[in-house]
C-alpha cells in the first residue's frame, strides 16, 4: 500500500502527489493539480516541495512561504521574509539577487532539501485587504477572523486576530455572509477581478506582511546540476525577465484598476501608526525567538537585516525624498 505519510502534513489522498516507499516512486495523480491548487493551497505546495525535493519532479513555479510545515527558514526564500516593516521592497529584493553575501546562504539553505531556486517574479507591495469595518486600532484587531497565513498570520494572531487558511475561490462567499470579517488577497488589478469591493467596503494598505513578495522557480538540484551550462544560463535569463516584467505589469496595472475601485465607492484606509508599530513589534519577536532556536533561519536573517538596513539608508535620501514630493507636486504653489 501506498504511504500517504510519508510526504508530511499526513498527506490527504486529494494530494497531487504521494510517495511509494517500496519502489522509490513519486506518483502525481492528474486531473486533481488545479482542483486541489485551489481548495488545499498549503497541502498542494507542500506536496509539490517534497516531490520536488525526491527528485521525480523537474520543477516548480510559486511562493517559498507558503510552503507549510518546512523549517521557518525556507520561507526566507521569499526574500520578503514577510517583514512588518514593509522595507522589503521589491526593488530591493531584485538587487538582493546580485549580492553573493545574502543570496548565496539562501541558495546553501535550498540546497539542503534538494532545490535549486531562481527569482521569477515579484507583485510588488501589495495592500493590506479587505475589511467588513473600520480598524482603527490594535484593539479592533481583538477577534477579527481575517483570511491570512504564513508569518503574517502568526503576526496577526498575537495582535488578537484569528487567522484563517482559505482558498481564493472561497474569500468572496466566506466575506459576504460573515464568515470572516476580512481578507487579504494581492492588490488592485487582482482584487478587483474577484469582486471583493461588493462585499468589503474597506480597503486598507500597506500589505506590511507583503512588501515584496518574490516568486521562485524551484528546480530539482540534481537536474539543475546535470544541465549544459548553456541550457542553465537560458532558464536564468529567462527567469530574470520574467522577474523584472512582473513587478512592471503590476505597477502598469494596479493604477487603473485602483482609480476605478474608488470610482465604485471603496473606502481606501491606511493601516494607523499604532496597528503598524504593534506589527512591527510582534513580527521581530517571532523572527527573535526563532533564530534563537533555528541555526539556519538565524543565519539568513542576520545576513538579510543588515542588507535591508543599507537598502533603506539608500531608499531614503533620494528616491523617498523624490516620490513625496511628485505625489503632492503642483498641489500648491
Amino acid at each position: 500500500p501506498l504511504d500517504l505519510g510519508a510526504i508530511g502534513l499526513n498527506a490527504m489522498p486529494d494530494s497531487p502527489a504521494y510517495y511509494d516507499p517500496a519502489s522509490e516512486t513519486i506518483y502525481v495523480v492528474e486531473g486533481l493539480d488545479a482542483e486541489v491548487a485551489g481548495q488545499r493551497p498549503a497541502l498542494y505546495d507542500f506536496a509539490m516541495q517534497r516531490a520536488l525535493t525526491l527528485a521525480l519532479l523537474d520543477q516548480q513555479y510559486g511562493w517559498g512561504a507558503r510552503i507549510k510545515g518546512a523549517p521557518l527558514s525556507l520561507a526566507n526564500g521569499t526574500r520578503a521574509l514577510y517583514d512588518a516593516d514593509a522595507l522589503a521592497t521589491a526593488e530591493a529584493l531584485t538587487t538582493a539577487t546580485a549580492r553573493p553575501l545574502v543570496y548565496a546562504q539562501i541558495l546553501e539553505m535550498y540546497a539542503k532539501y534538494g532545490i535549486y531556486a531562481l527569482p521569477a517574479g515579484n507583485t510588488g507591495t501589495q495592500m493590506g485587504g479587505w475589511f467588513r469595518r473600520e480598524i482603527k486600532t490594535v484593539a479592533d484587531l481583538k477577534g477579527l477572523n481575517i483570511r491570512i497565513s504564513g508569518l503574517a498570520g502568526r503576526v496577526m494572531e498575537r495582535l488578537g486576530a484569528v487567522p484563517q487558511q482559505l482558498p481564493g475561490g472561497e474569500i468572496y462567499s466566506a466575506l459576504e455572509k460573515g464568515r470572516i470579517d476580512a481578507a487579504e488577497w494581492v492588490g488592485p488589478y487582482d482584487d478587483e477581478k474577484l469582486g471583493f469591493n461588493k462585499v468589503a467596503k474597506f480597503y486598507y494598505y500597506p500589505g506590511w506582511w507583503e512588501g515584496g513578495p518574490q516568486l521562485d522557480l524551484y528546480v530539482n538540484l540534481k537536474a539543475w546540476e546535470s544541465l549544459p551550462k548553456e541550457y542553465q544560463a537560458m532558464i536564468e535569463v529567462a527567469c530574470a525577465e520574467a522577474n523584472v516584467t512582473m513587478t512592471a505589469k503590476y505597477d502598469a496595472l494596479n493604477p487603473t484598476a485602483l482609480k476605478s475601485l474608488y470610482a465604485k465607492k471603496v473606502e481606501l484606509r491606511p493601516f494607523s501608526r499604532e496597528i503598524m508599530n504593534a506589527a512591527y513589534k510582534a513580527a521581530h519577536e517571532i523572527y527573535d525567538e526563532e533564530a534563537a532556536k533555528n541555526p539556519k533561519f538565524r543565519k539568513i536573517y542576520t545576513a538579510w537585516r543588515a542588507f535591508r538596513a543599507d537598502q533603506i539608508l539608500w531608499f531614503r535620501v533620494a528616491e523617498q525624498h523624490f516620490d513625496n514630493f511628485m505625489a503632492t507636486a503642483g498641489q500648491s504653489k
